[in-house]
């Protein structure tokens, strides 16, 4: 059914007229808003702004105050907050990071310079955070402090070029002991060293210069090796102590090293007094099969008063089978400044015999001979086998053999044994330590220079040696 014209007319103009009225009353609206918001950007335009790339600055805000912006909080890892700090004072603990709002970007990931202000800035965190874990909540500067008074270690002296066992040359640099390394390989004869030794037994220990020796023949380990008064370590504040050890003077080392024997049991007060009184931080024994060292505790946190002296065994290390380590702690009683003395022990090491492997003991002597160099000049070390003579004797002439090559010197062998010898009889007991001296030589040399044909000439003077101690009826030959 159709509606007339003029109804439909009606109806038409009602409707545009409804139309008119919510589009008026939409203006009116917008307006309003606009007046109260002039200087406020619509959210609708800084969605535009940031999907096209663009950061505007907002203008100077009028007197009424402008809605809180509230960043988002950032990611985790990304800039965790770093462990609070004893040195500069500034508590971290628990107080989050201030937030700042940068003006929008089109990318809201990091550029690749910003990752890597973070990942630095992560870096040092942990690093800080390491750092208060190690040392116990302690300042650096306090834990510095507390490494500083702990006791010289022998095993973390390095000396210059020639301070170590391994070549650390480069391959366009050489080793500044070279020249008179090499001299020497060319002068080594097997047959001239029996010549050598035979001359230097001929040396006869004076008995009228060994009275206090003498005097005290019950408190050694044995009556057939005296030593001089002259160079005996006496005891300045009780005279009347004995210990058989004497002080030498080497060549092409920088100051004297003790050498000495194994004090008796019912000694070892007066032998610990004297080590306390000398100031002696560094001992290497030398010790066989057959042989015990009870003058000091052997386990660990064990402890004995010899006398007026205490000693304790602070720790006990075995780094390989032919030596062990300890750290004895020994003051008088009475007094409360101690000495922490590092003990080396030398293992499978026999009387009148030669050390195991020649590697360990070579690498021993460095760390000696570095000792002696770098340590204090009131500090001390002193070398102890069972009779003071033939090990101990080895051990200190090999000691100068090896710093005469690191100061550019080249060693002659028979000279030095005869110094020792002059200072301490019988040092360097049989012929088999004497040729050893050669020989340990001979390794250490290869060790530090690099040459092909250097390797042939010790495979000859190696087995030039074996024959001549096979000779000798000595058919065993130490191993490298």
């Amino acid at each position: 059914m159709t509606l007339p014209k003029n109804e439909q007319n009606k109806k038409v103009k009602h409707s545009n007229k409804r139309k008119n009225k919510r589009s008026e009353t939409k203006k009116h609206k917008e307006s309003d808003q606009t007046k109260h918001t002039t200087h406020l950007e619509p959210k609708d335009s800084k969605d535009k702004h940031r999907k096209k790339g663009q950061t505007t600055e907002a203008p100077a805000p009028p007197t009424v105050a402008a809605p809180t912006i509230v960043a988002p909080p950032p990611p985790a890892a990304a800039h965790s907050p770093p462990p609070a700090d004893k040195h500069n004072n500034v508590a971290h603990a628990h107080s989050p990071p201030p937030i700042t709002v940068a003006a929008p970007t089109t990318n809201l990931k990091p550029h690749g310079k910003e990752k890597e202000k973070d990942k630095a800035v992560e870096k040092h965190v942990e690093k800080k955070s390491k750092v208060k874990e190690n040392h116990g909540g302690r300042g650096e500067k306090e834990h510095r402090a507390e490494l500083s008074e702990a006791p010289l270690s022998h095993k973390d002296i390095t000396i210059g070029n020639g301070g170590s066992m391994k070549s650390d040359k480069k391959d366009n640099e050489k080793w500044f002991g070279e020249e008179a390394a090499l001299a020497f390989i060319d002068k080594v004869d097997s047959l001239a060293a029996r010549t050598e030794f035979i001359e230097i037994n001929k040396i006869q220990c004076d008995l009228q210069k060994c009275q206090i020796w003498q005097k005290n023949k019950a408190k050694n380990q044995s009556d057939k090796f005296p030593c001089y008064d002259q160079n005996i370590v006496k005891n300045a504040n009780n005279p009347d102590d004995y210990v058989n050890a004497t002080s030498v003077n080497i060549p092409n080392v920088t100051r004297n090293i003790l050498i000495g024997q194994f004090p008796k049991k019912e000694s070892s007060e007066e032998f610990w007094r004297l080590m306390f009184q000398e100031n002696v931080m560094l001992m290497h024994i030398l010790i066989g099969y057959d042989e015990v060292a009870d003058f000091f505790p052997n386990l660990p946190n064990a402890y004995e008063h010899y006398g007026s002296m205490f000693v304790n065994n602070r720790r006990v290390e075995r780094p390989d089978n032919e030596t062990i380590k300890f750290l004895m702690e020994v003051l008088p009683t009475g007094c409360s400044n101690s000495n922490m003395i590092n003990i080396i022990m030398h293992l499978q090491w026999n009387s009148q015999n030669v050390p195991p492997k020649f590697s360990k003991t070579v690498k021993s002597v460095i760390d000696v001979t570095n000792y002696v160099q770098v340590a204090p000049a009131d500090e001390k070390c002193i070398i102890l086998s069972k009779n003071g003579v033939g090990r101990a004797g080895f051990f200190l002439a090999l000691c100068s053999c090896v710093s005469s090559l690191n100061n550019k010197i080249e060693p002659k062998v028979v000279n030095i044994v005869k110094t020792v010898r002059e200072q301490r009889p019988f040092a360097v007991e049989s012929f088999k330590q004497y040729t050893s001296l050669y020989l340990c030589l001979v390794y250490y040399i290869k060790k530090k220079v690099n040459d092909p044909k250097l390797n042939r000439k010790t495979r000859e003077i190696n087995e030039a040696f074996k024959c001549i101690l096979e000779g000798a009826g000595t058919s065993v030959m130490p191993s490298i």
